[in-house]
């Protein structure tokens, strides 16, 4: 497994776990004078700049804000335009022109740092704002109700001609003036369009730890906002029109990029990691819908027809995290398997899994791995306690079960696992002292570490 995965490693496959690189050191404090910092990145959006720049120019309000932009080297004459607009107005506009294209994330991630705002305004350069009250009407509310961590409203989708265009149903056309909350991101629904948020700055005011989640957490950025609102405050939803929002298929749009490649694997990706974020910070023990096990299971279907793009895609979803994509498999997927052999499998039978109930020993990084396969199987019901020599951990909670210092217990049906390597014959030895017998002691081998090598280098015939 470990040479497969330097291999992809190497490669660059898009869907294996990269190493957090962003910096995030950021000022802890505001330019007082400064209300709101409007953040626009810009890649070749050309046609479009003019308008997006001058609907933040027109805005009416009683306090100062500045345009931050972020010009990713465009091929066209973006760079010109920003560069005439920063001469023009040099007490507004702050123009950050990379010297190498950075990419969507990192510019984004430049800009935002840079703002000095108490809030935060987002217009994309091919976007643009229509009504010049935006900024003052939502500034005004978010200053009257602290409670809100910030405010979307409705918006008209336009195509790359400014026609309207009917996408079906969108979270982007508000109907009426109404809070958001997480009843409503357990639905999958967005709270707006990005470009229609003002939101309170907590990029500063973060904890290390939190930013760092944040900013490795890989998904889209809508649904990395509303998160982070939510794990803020309250959100309001405002049905009053005051941006478009244009569909486009050119430059470093969503759409542009989405168009260009096979999306399924971020797709996946996108919703272990959106729901990763959503179950630390907003606390869901379990969330309603499971959208990566219908990514997983479409790529799984597609691949049985011997299709060599879903073949390589499907490899990548399964090295990106072996134990999730196992654990799926075991629950939802066994009928799939007609194409191989069932018996390389047959340890891993959920069936198994719900026959006992379990004590994890130990809260380190295997702990965790034993957590989330038996919580991706189903039965993170049958986990009654965690144990750990530490006595600094003893009394607490680990994912909301105690954690106490390892006991004998006349519980025959109990399954004593012990997530660790380094210490394991250690374990293993106190555990037999305790009164435990081997077939109550069970280490990474009960959780397909070797098994799991072997079922995906056969399921994917890897020499």
């Amino acid at each position: 497994m470990s040479k497969m995965l330097s291999e992809f490693n190497e490669k660059g496959h898009v869907l294996v776990k990269k190493v957090f690189k962003y910096d995030v050191k950021i000022g802890d404090s505001y330019i007082v004078d400064i209300m709101v910092s409007v953040l626009m990145t810009v890649y070749n959006h050309e046609h479009y700049l003019k308008k997006a720049i001058e609907g933040v120019l027109m805005q009416k309000t009683n306090f100062k804000y500045e345009l931050i932009i972020g010009e990713d080297c465009s091929t066209d004459g973006s760079r010109k335009i920003v560069e005439f607009y920063q001469k023009k107005y040099p007490d507004i506009i702050r123009a950050m022109l990379n010297s190498k294209n950075l990419g969507m994330d990192s510019n984004g991630w430049q800009v935002t740092k840079a703002a000095k705002g108490k809030y935060l305004a987002i217009c994309e350069g091919d976007d643009f704002w229509t009504d010049p009250n935006k900024l003052q009407i939502q500034v005004d509310f978010l200053e009257r109700n602290p409670e809100y961590s910030g405010c979307y409203h409705s918006v008209k989708i336009i195509d790359e001609d400014e026609n309207m265009i009917d996408i079906g149903s969108t979270p982007y056309i508000i109907q009426e003036d109404l809070d958001y909350g997480k009843e409503e991101w357990m639905k999958c629904k967005l709270p707006g369009q990005t470009g229609s948020v003002v939101m309170y700055n907590y990029y500063p005011k973060l904890k290390p730890a939190d930013l760092e989640l944040f900013l490795s957490t890989r998904c889209n950025g809508d649904n990395k906002i509303a998160i982070l609102l939510l794990y803020h405050g309250k959100i309001r939803r405002m049905k009053r029109i005051m941006s478009c929002y244009r569909r486009t298929y050119t430059g470093d749009s969503w759409n542009a990029r989405s168009r260009r490649r096979d999306m399924r694997g971020f797709y996946y990706v996108n919703s272990l990691e959106r729901d990763n974020l959503a179950k630390t910070w907003l606390n869901f023990k379990f969330l309603s819908y499971d959208d990566s096990r219908c990514r997983l299971q479409s790529v799984l279907e597609s691949s049985l027809t011997n299709r060599e793009n879903s073949s390589k895609l499907l490899q990548e979803m399964a090295l990106y995290d072996p134990y999730r994509f196992v654990a799926f498999f075991v629950a939802n997927e066994l009928q799939l398997l007609t194409k191989w052999e069932k018996p390389m499998i047959i340890e891993l039978d959920s069936r198994e899994y719900n026959s006992n109930y379990y004590v994890i020993f130990g809260t380190g990084l295997y702990g965790e791995k034993c957590f989330n396969f038996l919580d991706e199987l189903g039965v993170r019901d049958k986990i009654v306690l965690f144990w750990d020599n530490d006595e600094t951990k003893q009394g607490r909670k680990f994912h909301g079960i105690s954690v106490e210092k390892p006991k004998a217990s006349a519980e025959k049906n109990y399954r004593i696992i012990i997530s660790s390597k380094k210490h394991h014959k250690a374990m293993k030895k106190q555990l037999i002292e305790l009164g435990y017998s081997d077939e109550q002691i069970v280490g990474e081998l009960y959780f397909v570490k070797n098994n799991l090598d072997i079922f995906i280098n056969r399921f994917f015939k890897i020499e």
